[in-house]
C-alpha cells in the first residue's frame, strides 16, 4: 500500500499542440515498478487520443464530452477519488483537453484532496510555436491555458527556425511572468531535464489574464463534432477537404478502417500526418472523425465530411 502522497502531473496545451506524444514519451520513461493511472479528457464523445497511448503497465481512465476543467470537473474528482481509495498507485498522469485551463485543475485538486494523498509535482503545458503565433491574440481559450505557473514545453521545435521559437518565448514571457519556465521538445522529447515539481518564482506574480474575458466555449465559438460510421471515401479525399479548409479547422484527428487497415490522420492546424498505429493499441470497429471548429463553419464542414462516412452515429 502506497502511504505517500501520489505525484500527479497534469499535462495541458491548445488543440494539436502534441500532449499526447509526450504522454507517451512520459509513460515510457517511468520504471516498470512504478504502479500509475493514466486520466485522458477528450472533448468529444469518441476519445481518439485514450487510442493512441501506447500500452504500458499502467491504468488507463477515459472522460469524454466535455472538459474536466469546468463541465465535466465532478466526473473528475470521482474519478481521482476512486483512484486514491481503490488503485492507490504511485503517480498519476491527467492529460487534459485543448480546451482546458491546467492551472485550474491544480487548484480544483488541491482544494479537494489533502497534500497527504495528492500532490500535484507538475503542470506541464505544450506550446506550439505555429499555433501561438496565429491563436494568442486572438482565441481566449487559447491564452487561458498559461494561467498561473506551468512550465511551458515548446513542442515540434524541430519543425521550426530558432526565430519563431525565439519570438514565442519572448511573447510567452512578457505575457506571463509567473510561468515557470520553457524547455524545448522535439518529437516527444525535451532537450532538458524537466523539473520534478513546481518552481516558483520569488516575487512572481500569477494574474489571470488581463486582456480577456474567462473562457467560455459558447462565447469562443469553438465547437466540436464527432462523426462515427463505416468510411466510404479515399484518404485522398479526405486530405482535399482539409487542404482546402484549412483555415477553418482548427484540430482534426481520426481512425479510418480501411481494406484490413488501420490509419490515424490528423490535422493540427498546420500539417496534416498520416500514421498506422500499431494494431493491439486500436480496437476493431466503425471509422471515427472528430474535429473543432469555429460554430459558423460547423454545417458546412459536417456535410462536406458526411459525404465520405455512412454515418451510423454524429
Amino acid at each position: 500500500m502506497n502511504t505517500m502522497p501520489i505525484k500527479t502531473t497534469i499535462l495541458g496545451g491548445f488543440l494539436g499542440s502534441g500532449k499526447t506524444t509526450v504522454l507517451n514519451t512520459l509513460l515510457q520513461s517511468l520504471d516498470s515498478e512504478t504502479r500509475t493511472v493514466v486520466i485522458i479528457n477528450d472533448f468529444g464523445e469518441v476519445n481518439i487520443d485514450s487510442m493512441m497511448i501506447s500500452k504500458g503497465v499502467y491504468s488507463k481512465k477515459e472522460i469524454t464530452g466535455g472538459c474536466i476543467c469546468c463541465s465535466l470537473k465532478e466526473r473528475l474528482l470521482d474519478t481521482l477519488l476512486k483512484v486514491v481509495n481503490e488503485e492507490q498507485p504511485d503517480e498519476i498522469f491527467i492529460e487534459a483537453t485543448g480546451l482546458a485551463v491546467p492551472w485550474e485543475m491544480k487548484q480544483m485538486i488541491d482544494k479537494n484532496f489533502p497534500s497527504a494523498k495528492i500532490i500535484i509535482s507538475q503542470v506541464l503545458v505544450c506550446v506550439d510555436a505555429r499555433q501561438c503565433d496565429r491563436y494568442h491574440d486572438v482565441l481566449p481559450a487559447y491564452s487561458r491555458q498559461f494561467e498561473g505557473e506551468p512550465l511551458i514545453l515548446m513542442t515540434k521545435a524541430d519543425m521550426y527556425d530558432g526565430g519563431l521559437l525565439n519570438k514565442t518565448r519572448e511573447k510567452l514571457s512578457l505575457h506571463y511572468p509567473g510561468l515557470t519556465g520553457s524547455v524545448l521538445c522535439r518529437k516527444g522529447i525535451w532537450d532538458e531535464p524537466l523539473s520534478t515539481s513546481l518552481q516558483k518564482r520569488e516575487n512572481s506574480s500569477s494574474p489571470a489574464l488581463s486582456n480577456f474575458d474567462r473562457f467560455n466555449p459558447g462565447k469562443d465559438g469553438i465547437v466540436s463534432l464527432s462523426l462515427k460510421g463505416r468510411f466510404t471515401g479515399t484518404i485522398a479525399e479526405m486530405k482535399t477537404i482539409i487542404n482546402e479548409n484549412r483555415y477553418k479547422i482548427i484540430r482534426l484527428k481520426s481512425l479510418i478502417y480501411q481494406r484490413g487497415k488501420v490509419l490515424n490522420l490528423q490535422f493540427d492546424g498546420e500539417q496534416t500526418s498520416l500514421h498506422s498505429p500499431p494494431a493491439d493499441t486500436i480496437p476493431k470497429g466503425d471509422s471515427l472523425l472528430t474535429f473543432f471548429c469555429l460554430k459558423e463553419e460547423t454545417k458546412f464542414l459536417k456535410d462536406r465530411f458526411s459525404a465520405l462516412f455512412r454515418v451510423d452515429n454524429i
